[in-house]
């Protein structure tokens, strides 16, 4: 690929990922945990919207891979590659405006999140994208003092999914059952997927209400809780 080729050309994200990068403010350096392919931060670079971005993961050889890419869009020097368990790197001063974690399962996350100050230092702010257990990534972020400043809906492979933005600003809050299942924001922005989000949800919910009714348990608290769930759709 010569000089030329690169700059017309940049990864091709799906919209789940897109969803994410354009929670990204303008001029921040981003660091993109777990970052497979590199995918994400060489299109934003590519875009003129980062100068910088550090790409780290678990694994070398994700991390390999995401060297080789960033070579071949002739970014390898606006990155940084950190072979790190969860956010470690950061601790060793590496400066970071947003710290996106996308593609991982919710619980994976709380727990990166919680294994490091750095996400509750001024001005840092989080992008999040659970691949499950998104209702106790809310529960978590609520209660320990993170403000949840918006959420977006998109969908790949036929599955929706909820990308969060967050800070840490020390209040937690309680919030309804309705608002840690769907997302007070995606409440809110009613989005052209949140339909399909919500009723998926709620016949989940229904299935484990007739679930317990038929194994003879009590079905009363899960049934108030379906009851927000269909209120709002």
């Amino acid at each position: 690929m010569d000089d030329m080729e690169r700059k017309l050309t940049k990864p091709k994200l799906d919209d789940r990922m897109m969803s994410a990068a354009s929670f990204v403010n303008r001029g921040d350096v981003v660091a993109d945990v777990g970052t497979d392919h590199g995918y994400l931060p060489i299109y934003l670079i590519l875009s003129g919207i980062i100068p910088f971005a550090v790409a780290s993961d678990i694994r070398e050889g994700p991390l390999g891979r995401a060297r080789k890419n960033a070579r071949k869009y002739g970014v390898d020097q606006k990155m940084k590659f950190e072979l790190s368990d969860g956010l470690a790197f950061l601790e060793d001063g590496c400066p970071v405006d947003d710290i996106i974690i996308c593609g991982m399962g919710g619980e994976t996350i709380i727990s990166i999140i919680e294994a490091s100050d750095y996400p509750k230092k001024n001005g840092v702010r989080l992008i999040l994208q659970p691949m499950t257990k998104a209702f106790e990534l809310r529960e978590y972020l609520y209660s320990g003092g993170f403000e949840i400043m918006d959420e977006m809906l998109s969908e790949s492979g036929g599955k929706i999914y909820s990308c969060m933005l967050t800070r840490y600003t020390g209040k937690s809050r309680s919030v309804s059952f309705a608002a840690k299942m769907l997302g007070e924001k995606n409440i809110e922005n009613r989005s052209n997927l949140f339909e399909r989000y919500a009723l998926s949800i709620r016949d989940r919910i229904r299935k484990q209400v007739r679930g317990m009714e038929k194994g003879g348990g009590s079905s009363a608290e899960l049934k108030e809780r379906l009851k927000e769930i269909e209120e709002i759709t």
